[in-house]
């Protein structure tokens, strides 16, 4: 699925004790706590280690959401998360600053 547009985004399939940040991260460019923010930077161990209780139980299911539902310049690696903060979020959808 390629996403072109956030009306395209199905949240029911996120957590929903995460939705919120999802959604502020994907369509602000808001920086999510460090669960988040180490799931989006596909890094396992630093997500396990951050991870509450709750979250850790939902781990698999975060990534599942990512997979189907992000663009692929949005999450994957540290430098992709930090663009995506900086202003990748803004020119997605093909704004201009």
């Amino acid at each position: 699925m390629v996403v072109k547009s956030w009306a395209y985004i199905d949240y029911s399939e996120c957590p929903e004790h995460l939705r919120e940040d999802f959604r502020n991260y994907l369509e602000r460019g808001v920086e999510p706590g460090g669960f988040l923010t180490k799931v989006l930077e596909s890094d396992l161990i630093g997500a396990c280690l951050a991870a509450d209780g709750t979250s850790k139980l939902l781990l698999y299911a975060c990534a599942k959401f990512l997979w189907q539902q992000f663009p692929l310049i949005s999450y994957g690696s540290k430098d992709k998360v930090n663009d995506w903060i900086i202003g990748g979020w803004y020119l997605f959808e093909g704004r201009s600053k």
